[in-house]
């Protein structure tokens, strides 16, 4: 009866991390979305950490954007889900497994400050938008 009461009060602990840790990079990307990252970095940020798998025009046609299932961010249907600012950052941060636990998406909590990941994001989203002609 002990070790049931030990597992779950364990539970409980791991879950409340869980969700402090959620919270504190909640706190971090509503502070990320006011700062600003320099436009003429994002391409680059893009290029160097996303485009392996979402492809340079958004589509995910590559190889590991295959393996992983990536979605075709040039549909609007699709790039709506990107609006969701918040939920999407917690996603690049973190990282994304499958239901098997298999990883999809590295997280980039250690590589992007929550300002490029927003900035990143908001990018991705250009791609659904019709383009404009000269």
């Amino acid at each position: 009866m002990k070790t049931k009461m030990m597992k779950r009060t364990q539970t409980k602990l791991y879950l409340l991390a869980a969700v402090a840790v959620a919270i504190q990079y909640s706190v971090n990307v509503l502070a990320a979305e006011k700062d600003q990252v320099d436009p003429r970095r994002v391409i680059p940020l893009y290029k160097r950490h996303c485009a392996i798998c979402h492809g340079n025009d958004g589509k995910g046609e590559t190889t590991g954007g295959e393996k992983a299932g990536v979605k075709n961010y040039t549909d609007p249907k699709v790039a709506e889900k990107l609006k969701d600012i918040k939920k999407v950052s917690v996603r690049v941060a973190k990282g994304m497994k499958d239901k098997e636990g298999k990883m999809l998406m590295a997280p980039f909590e250690r590589k992007l400050k929550p300002a490029e990941i927003v900035a990143l994001i908001k990018y991705l989203e250009k791609f659904s938008k019709p383009k404009k002609d000269s």
